[in-house]
C-alpha cells in the first residue's frame, strides 16, 4: 500500500513513511490524540503518502494497544486505500450535476417520483406549468395533489393512475390525452 519494505519502515517515525511533509494529523493532531486517549480507538479518512511521495486518501482506524496492567504501549493502526471510492463519488457528483443541470434547461416539465409516488426532483418548467414550487411539492404525493381526476372530472383512483402503474409494473406507458391540476385548481392539458 504504501511502497515500503518491513526493513525500511520498522523502526521509523510515521512522518517519515506514510504522513505527507505538510500533513495535518486527521481531524486535527489534538482532537486525534484526545479520540485515542478518551476511546483508545479513532476512525476516519486522511491523506496518506506512499514511499515514492505521491499521495492517496485512505480509511484508517487507528486502536490503542495495552499490557496486562493496561498501561499503552502501542496503537495498531489499519489503512484502505479509498481512491476509487473518491472517484466514484466525484464522477456520480458531476453526472448528477450535469443531469440536473440538463433537466433544468430543457423546456417540457419533467418530475421524478419515489416508489410511493412521492416527488423527489421537479424541472423548472414543471414547477411553472404547475405553479407549485418544488418545496411546496417535496415528499407529498403527487397523484393526490396534481393527478386526481380524469379528463372527464370523475375522480381518478391512485390503483387507476398510469404514473403509478408505471412504477409499479416497470412497463413503459405513453398517455396522449390527460390532465393535472394546477395550484390555483385549473386543469392542465397534458401529454406524457
Amino acid at each position: 500500500l504504501y511502497g515500503w519494505s518491513a526493513e525500511e519502515a520498522i523502526g521509523r517515525p510515521a512522518s517519515e513513511t506514510i504522513l505527507p511533509p505538510d500533513a495535518i494529523l486527521p481531524a486535527d493532531e489534538k482532537e486525534f490524540n484526545l479520540a485515542l486517549q478518551r476511546d483508545g480507538r479513532w476512525g476516519g479518512e486522511y491523506t496518506v503518502r506512499r514511499k515514492d511521495g505521491s499521495t492517496f486518501p485512505a480509511h484508517v482506524r487507528s486502536r490503542l494497544t495495552s499490557d496486562q496492567d493496561g498501561r499503552v504501549t502501542g496503537a495498531v493502526n489499519v489503512a484502505i486505500d479509498i481512491t476509487g471510492r473518491k472517484e466514484s463519488e466525484r464522477a456520480l457528483l458531476e453526472a448528477r450535476n450535469y443531469l440536473r443541470a440538463v433537466t433544468d434547461s430543457i423546456g417540457e416539465g419533467m418530475y421524478t417520483l419515489d416508489p410511493d409516488g412521492r416527488l423527489t426532483y421537479i424541472n423548472h418548467a414543471a414547477r411553472d406549468l404547475l405553479g407549485w414550487s418544488s418545496e411546496e411539492l417535496a415528499g407529498r404525493d403527487m397523484h393526490a395533489i396534481t393527478h386526481n381526476r380524469r379528463t372527464d372530472g370523475s375522480p381518478l383512483p391512485v390503483e387507476e393512475c398510469p404514473i403509478l402503474q408505471t412504477r409499479r409494473d416497470g412497463k413503459v406507458m405513453r398517455v396522449e390525452d390527460d390532465i393535472f391540476i394546477r395550484s390555483d385548481g385549473r386543469e392542465l392539458p397534458v401529454a406524457y
